[in-house]
């Protein structure tokens, strides 16, 4: 029941821990299997816009708000209330 900060810039995505409170921190979110940061590089000549976008999912999975990602040209879209991505 934490509040998951997804920052993105025109690179990259990462997922950071928000704590109880839904205050973003600098603590990354780590992948279970390997310890490391969730942190996706866009491949290159893949532009993520608009940069940067942060937004945020609370304990329940839902968003801050509406948002939307283009990735390479193509729309990713985060509903609010929902939370359901398409």
């Amino acid at each position: 029941r934490r509040c998951i900060f997804v920052s993105v810039t025109a690179t990259q995505v990462q997922l950071f821990d928000g704590g109880t409170n839904c205050v973003m921190t600098a603590t990354p979110v780590t992948q279970l299997a390997t310890g490391q940061a969730v942190a996706l590089t866009a491949p290159a000549g893949v532009v993520l816009s608009p940069a940067p976008n942060n937004f945020w999912f609370n304990g329940l999975g839902q968003p801050s708000g509406a948002t939307g990602i283009n990735v390479g040209g193509r729309s990713v879209f985060v509903n609010a209330e929902t939370g359901y991505v398409q």
